[in-house]
């Protein structure tokens, strides 16, 4: 019975000291994760950043367009009136 209860005892012990390098390890596994999503989330950012660039191109181009029809306009009733004279 003692030599039972020793080596119960034992392998508690040795179950005790893996428990440290079990956690390291599990806590690897997650810090790659979190890694990769920060990763993803990171690649996902430049290319919203990317389109909000181009978006504002864009409205640009259209808040230019009252601007260069209103010019365009002007251009070709001068040509019409010069060509009447």
């Amino acid at each position: 019975m003692a030599d039972a209860i020793e080596k119960r005892v034992g392998d508690l012990e040795e179950m005790v000291g893996d428990i440290p390098r079990i956690m390291n390890y599990r806590f690897d596994i997650v810090s790659a994760r979190f890694a990769d999503v920060e990763a993803k989330l990171d690649a996902q950012g430049a290319k919203l950043d990317a389109q909000g660039a181009r978006l504002a191109a864009v409205e640009a181009k259209i808040d230019a367009l009252p601007r260069v029809l209103a010019e365009m306009l002007t251009e070709m009733l001068d040509e019409r009136e010069r060509r009447k004279s």
